[in-house]
């Protein structure tokens, strides 16, 4: 079902029936008090309005699924046609029969996504699809997605991403009420070769914690724990008044961080059950054709020390020392991070542009070359007779 994010016909139906009360309340026949109730009705085609109906019918085995759900799965999507089915595929498919509901927010697509979403999926009643208005980032679609959920529970997943079958199966029994947010470990997927990767975590601690949030690097690992992509209670949410910052990059870390900070009661599993799509894959060795964020270090730099800013109260000096920490390494990977996001993409004007107003920028570039070259010396060198 494709809706629009403004809201305003449930804002016109509760107008409606509430003046025509008024109005039939002010009457002292109930004839003549109906008759301007129904009039009032009328009026604003509130019965069209409310008693409008899906022009599909919905499947025997989703009319369950009327029921509260357990979980609402917020999927953000932008230019996502190619293969968003695959990670909505992965949420609808999972095995035990859990009520959930999946929240798909298309972020002003320009290549028909929300309509393969409907074309696809309309026939089941737990796909609801949100079009924005203009186009705020993947932070600004979960924050929409939020707004209407109804689940107990929060699952997140990316368009390019996947849920393993079992994920719920294996999560909701370690959703207790001591938990407010669950922390599993994540699969790499190697888009290019079709595979998965193994774990991208050789362990997660035993609480999440702030400092271990914010870290730049986790031991045995190319990424970090902004990374995850956890379950999250909404009732903890809706009482701290949490939101995803209005960025389109790091949204998530900046997320975790605060609710960490808020205090939020944490658990964590070794097992992976969210496939992640990486930018370069690991068995092929070449980049993801559907992965394109695109760097924007020093804002997030800029965000992570508002957050120190803003809760200085709340943290002990050693969390404010690894958040400001980080900040400053985003600072200064930040022309390595974009050099190596235009070479990837093959965007040579960009670097060019690039190496002539940044010497950093130029002797990464040097760098880059230099080992590209011993590579290809070793591969081309003759060997040795045995």
């Amino acid at each position: 079902m494709i809706q629009s994010a403004r809201g305003s016909r449930s804002r016109r139906l509760r107008g409606a029936f509430l003046k025509g009360l008024e109005r039939l309340g002010a009457n002292s026949g109930i004839r003549h008090g109906a008759r301007e109730l129904i009039a009032c009705l009328n009026e604003l085609r509130f019965k069209a309005l409310f008693f409008r109906r899906r022009q599909w019918p919905v499947p025997e085995r989703h009319r369950r699924n009327r029921l509260p759900p357990s979980i609402s799965v917020i999927l953000p999507t932008h230019n996502a046609a190619p293969f968003v089915t695959r990670a909505i595929d992965s949420v609808l498919n999972q095995e035990g029969g859990h009520e959930l509901e999946l929240i798909v927010v298309d972020d002003c697509s320009e290549d028909g996504t929300p309509e393969l979403i409907h074309q696809h999926y309309r026939s089941d009643s737990r796909v609801n699809v949100i079009v924005s208005e203009r186009n705020g980032g993947p932070g600004a679609a979960r924050n929409q997605a939020l707004n209407r959920a109804k689940g107990e529970w929060i699952g997140l997943i990316d368009a390019d991403d996947s849920w393993t079958a079992d994920r719920l199966s294996a999560l909701l029994p370690l959703c207790t009420a001591e938990v407010d947010v669950l922390f599993d470990n994540i699969i790499g997927y190697d888009q290019a070769a079709g595979a998965r990767t193994g774990l991208l975590f050789p362990f997660l601690p035993e609480r999440m914690t702030i400092a271990a949030m914010a870290s730049a690097s986790v031991s045995g690992s190319k990424f970090n724990f902004g990374y995850l992509k956890p379950l999250v209670r909404r009732d903890f949410l809706r009482r701290t008044q949490v939101w995803y910052p209005d960025v389109r990059i790091s949204e998530d870390l900046l997320f975790y961080l605060e609710v960490l900070i808020t205090g939020a009661r944490t658990r964590t599993t070794n097992d992976g059950f969210y496939v992640y799509t990486t930018s370069v894959g690991q068995f092929s060795r070449r980049s993801s054709t559907i992965s394109g964020t695109i760097p924007d270090d020093e804002l997030v730099a800029d965000l992570l020390d508002g957050l120190v800013a803003k809760y200085r109260q709340q943290l002990n000096t050693d969390e404010m020392d690894v958040i400001s920490s980080r900040a400053d390494r985003l600072r200064r990977l930040a022309p390595i991070n974009r050099l190596h996001h235009n070479w990837t993409r093959g965007r040579y004007l960009a670097i060019a542009q690039q190496c002539f107003a940044d010497r950093n920028a130029r002797e990464q570039l040097v760098r880059a070359l230099a080992k590209r070259l011993l590579r290809a010396g070793k591969l081309i060198a003759p060997r040795p007779p045995r």
